[in-house]
Parts: structure tokens; C-alpha cells; sequence
């Protein structure tokens, strides 16, 4: 997996673990801590993605339209994935995806983006994700992102990335939210760079859990100039939850605000 940095690109989910909520979480940290608002930027962690594959309501209404055997083979598709028995789920969930259903293709994007029971093939990969994502599938519309942003399967187009995003992010889908922090944060894929911007983005990220998304909207609190922000509070507050979710660096973070004279005032 690669990482996002201000020369690279964004790295890309494409296999589940749990059988459950089917998510692969992937954490990769690569950052130091600054306090000094000079090197806020500087601060910033790198892009990690999370993307979660929990079945598409859109995908559900589709079939609700047809008849139960295509909704029956759909959790079977799906089951067989969860047990890692992908050529048997890519025989189930082709015949869905060729319907137009949402869901069954993006399960097909991402067992050709990794070669999951299939030879991998990014570009079909790619033509999978655009299908789905244009269904309306949020998790399609962020892994869409990431082959414009990267250039996988189909030409690099910043533009193109931002905008499915953009899609990916208004349906709450938090890796989406948290690129577009980086976006917005650093300045790149054509965007100008809006630090208030990447703190809304990194704010509906922290709401729907991700941990290092809590841990970059610390940095901008902790390093807020304004005091009707209450930043060090703030930016204690979402430490806090961003260790509670795993991420290291929060607590040093922490560690370092307690040296702060305005840390009182948050006890």
C-alpha cells in the first residue's frame, strides 16, 4: 500500500476481513508531532484509507425490484467473499453486476483491483468502480477516486478524484472525507490550499470515528490562533478519541500539550 505525501497519491483499499461490516483496515503512520504553528502543515499525518464495503442500500432497492432469488444470491455472493471463497463469489456476483446492481459491482471491482480468485486487472477493475459509482455506491465513488488520483486502470486526473470524493464524502463515506482534509491541507490535485476547508472535512471524518482524522483536527485546533475556538480543549478532546482508536501519536500529542500553559483551563 502506498502512502499519500505532498509527491505522491492515495493508497487504495480492495480486500475485507470481516464477514460482518467487511472491512480492511489499514493503519500506516508515518508523521512527527509539531506544536508550532509555523510547521502546522508540516505536522499533518499522511492519507490513510479505510474503505468499508458494507452492503449498499442502493443496491438493496435494486433488487427489491426484482425477484428474491437475484437478493438471495446477492448475501450469498457476498457470504462466499466474507469466507474468502472469491471464485465462488465471482460467479455469483457477476451475473448481478451485469444487471446494473451497485453492490455486485463494486465486489467485482475490487476482487479484479486485487486478484482475488481472479487475475488481477486494474483496468477492469476500474471500469467495475465507475459503474458502481455512478449506481450511486459511495465506497465505488471513493475507490474511483483513488484510480484517477493514481492513475490505475485509467488516466491520472486530479479533477476526476476530487469529484468523486466530493460524491463519496457528502454520502458520509469518511475515507473520502479524510482525503479531501489531505487534499485541502496540503494544496494538491488542483486544489488550492484551505486549511479551514481540510478542518470541515477532517471534522465529519472525526465524527464517523477515524482515528487519524481526530488526530489532524487536534493539530489544527492545538495550533489555532483564534481563542474563541478553544483550541487546546479541543484539540485534547479529539487526542483523545484519536488513542482511544488506536493511533499512537495522539498520545505523545497529548503529552506534549500538557507542557502548554493553556492546558489548565481544560482539566
Amino acid at each position: 500500500m502506498a502512502m499519500y505525501n505532498a509527491d505522491c497519491c492515495f493508497s487504495r483499499l480492495t480486500k475485507c476481513l470481516s464477514m460482518q461490516h467487511h472491512i480492511l483496515y489499514v493503519l500506516l503512520i508515518i508523521v512527527v508531532v509539531f506544536l508550532m504553528h509555523s510547521n502546522q502543515v508540516a505536522a499533518l499525518t499522511p492519507s490513510i484509507l479505510n474503505s468499508h464495503s458494507s452492503t449498499n442500500q442502493y443496491s438493496l432497492s435494486q433488487l427489491g425490484t426484482q425477484d428474491d432469488s437475484n437478493l438471495r444470491q446477492l448475501v450469498n455472493g457476498l457470504k462466499a467473499f466474507g469466507r474468502e471463497d472469491y471464485q465462488q463469489a465471482f460467479r455469483l456476483l457477476l451475473p448481478l453486476a451485469d444487471k446494473g446492481v451497485s453492490e455486485a459491482q463494486f465486489y467485482m471491482g475490487m476482487m479484479f483491483d486485487a486478484g482475488l480468485g481472479i487475475q488481477k486487472d486494474v483496468e477492469r477493475a476500474y471500469l467495475w468502480y465507475q459503474a458502481a459509482a455512478r449506481g450511486g455506491h459511495a465506497n465505488a465513488q471513493h475507490n474511483l477516486a483513488v484510480a484517477y488520483a493514481q492513475g490505475e486502470g485509467v488516466s491520472s486526473d486530479p479533477m476526476k478524484a476530487v469529484y468523486w470524493w466530493q460524491l463519496a464524502a457528502k454520502q458520509g463515506n469518511a475515507d473520502a472525507q479524510y482525503n479531501l482534509g489531505i487534499v485541502y491541507a496540503v494544496g494538491k490535485l488542483g486544489v488550492k490550499q484551505n486549511l479551514q476547508t481540510a478542518k470541515m472535512w477532517w471534522g465529519k471524518a472525526a465524527v464517523n470515528g477515524d482515528g487519524m482524522a481526530q488526530y489532524n483536527l487536534g493539530i489544527l485546533y492545538a495550533n489555532s490562533k483564534d481563542s474563541t475556538e478553544g483550541g487546546p480543549c479541543k484539540a485534547k478532546r479529539w487526542w483523545e478519541k484519536s488513542v482511544e482508536n488506536g493511533v499512537s501519536q495522539a498520545g505523545v500529542a497529548l503529552e506534549l500539550l500538557k507542557l502548554r500553559k493553556e492546558y489548565k483551563n481544560c482539566m
